[in-house]
């Protein structure tokens, strides 16, 4: 089996406790608590890259700047979850972050939350942020920085070790040469002091 489909095979067996989890862990508040604050660059249409559950998404969609949100992910089982509480500004899309199915310059705002870990290819989603975002939008991504804290029990210690070691310095370092530039930066604690939910917001710097 491949790490992609090892990842989509945990990820699908752990949708129905996805959303209590992501509770349980603090990460819920510290995402929504970094999205507030990024309400300036929300706005329009705006794609969800690693939708999962659609948690996110379903956020964006209440704020009052944004017109439209379309949430991607590989998972066919998280998806549906994520449509079962969709208002009518949220559409759900199965797609690979390395091929995103949109044309260039198509949204307004480009969102990836703890979603870099996860991808087959991560400098290659990036990329493909890049491209269907407009030029006068933003990219934020937000990941895990510090040790995953998942639980005890042997599956949970699985899903934490197919997580690759990839940070925003590693956005940084693919976004940069395109263009993009970090132009907000901080870091939210989750549930230890060691472990952190990192955002940064990403704006073409022309010329």
């Amino acid at each position: 089996m491949t790490r992609e489909n090892e990842v989509l095979s945990a990820f699908e067996a752990f949708t129905g406790d996805y959303d209590s989890f992501m509770e349980r862990t603090g990460h819920v508040k510290a995402i929504y608590g970094s999205l507030d604050r990024l309400r300036k660059f929300l706005k329009g249409r705006v794609l969800d890259v690693a939708t999962g559950t659609g948690f996110v998404a379903h956020e964006l969609a209440g704020l009052g700047t944004v017109k439209e949100v379309i949430g991607v992910d590989i998972s066919e089982k998280m998806l549906l979850e994520a449509r079962k509480k969709a208002s009518r500004k949220e559409k759900f899309v199965r797609a690979e972050a390395e091929q995103l199915p949109f044309p260039d310059n198509s949204f307004d705002a480009v969102t990836c939350c703890l979603g870099l870990a996860w991808f087959a290819d991560h400098a290659k989603a990036l990329k493909e942020m890049a491209s269907v975002c407009r030029e006068d939008g933003a990219i934020i991504v937000m990941q895990d920085d510090g040790p995953m804290c998942v639980g005890r029990s042997e599956g949970m210690k699985r899903f934490a070790d197919l997580a690759a070691a990839v940070t925003l310095s590693d956005a940084k370092a693919v976004l940069k040469p395109l263009g993009w530039h970090a132009v907000s930066d901080f870091t939210v604690k989750i549930d230890t002091p060691q472990h952190i939910l990192a955002t940064a917001v990403f704006r073409m710097v022309m010329g």
